[in-house]
């Protein structure tokens, strides 16, 4: 039964990536922090379904299959920490002058280490064993002696993201309407993950992943509406919404300037 539910929850988990990716497309446009994003969408496609083949094989005792079974374990595990390098990297690169920061020199390269070693131990382990294995009798997936390797990388990946906006949030460098997000993006990961360790036949971490990077797509949907594409600073719809919501709250300290330039309208036409 548990692999049914994992079935189900991955083919969810595609269908919402790829309408995500499809609303992507037509409304993002192509900076950093879209190609990161956009980047974690295909690998999380990718994972759910590979995870879901992984279920078809379940009971498949022939060679072949019991060969396919100890790939697709392998490659999953290696693409979990490509997953969690770039939740890693998108969440530094929300702060522009962390983005700067991330790009001198090879520090984005070095973030890569622990998943470029996951990955290799996770192909190294098709020959061993050693991260993970198919059972010949039932072809089921079981945890080699160093199973915890993945665990601790991909981990790792999602914790310091974690740690990274709680420090955000307490500083209030988030807009108070993606908290709920951003709050989300803290936990979610890392409880999926220890409800997929109690319960390790269902797949919860990836469904989770989905439904986050979908409330990221809406906050991405709503600054864009709010910013202006130039200058990313808030347009008149924002400054509407702000008004309207000072008022309803009854702020004590709202001021409002209004400032007219004589003339400025020919240096406006003539330089833009």
């Amino acid at each position: 039964m548990h692999l049914l539910y994992d079935v189900v929850y991955n083919i969810i988990t595609i269908i919402i990536v790829l309408f995500i990716l499809y609303k992507v497309k037509y409304t993002l446009d192509r900076q950093t922090n879209t190609i990161l994003f956009i980047n974690i969408l295909w690998a999380t496609a990718l994972i759910s379904a590979i995870i879901i083949a992984s279920d078809l094989l379940v009971g498949r005792t022939n060679k072949i299959a019991n060969i396919a079974q100890t790939l697709l374990i392998d490659i999953r595990n290696g693409i979990s920490g490509i997953i969690g390098c770039y939740w890693c990297i998108y969440i530094i690169c929300e702060n522009p002058q962390r983005r700067k920061w991330l790009f001198m020199g090879n520090r984005y390269y070095i973030m890569h280490i622990p998943a470029l070693f996951l990955m290799i131990v996770s192909l190294e382990s098709f020959f061993t064993g050693h991260i993970a294995f198919a059972d010949p009798l039932t072809n089921r997936i079981v945890e080699g002696k160093y199973y915890f390797i993945h665990i601790a990388i991909t981990y790792l990946y999602f914790t310091i993201a974690s740690v990274i906006v709680l420090i955000r949030l307490f500083m209030g460098r988030y807009e108070k309407r993606f908290w709920p997000t951003k709050l989300m993006f803290s936990f979610l990961p890392c409880l999926a993950g220890l409800a997929h360790l109690l319960i390790s036949d269902v797949g919860f971490v990836w469904i989770t992943l989905a439904l986050l990077l979908m409330m990221e797509h809406v906050d991405f949907a709503n600054a864009q509406v709010s910013t202006d594409s130039l200058t990313r600073l808030n347009n008149r719809g924002a400054f509407d919404r702000y008004i309207k919501t000072s008022l309803a709250e009854n702020y004590v300290n709202v001021y409002l300037f209004m400032i007219d330039i004589d003339l400025f309208k020919q240096i406006n036409d003539t330089y833009g």
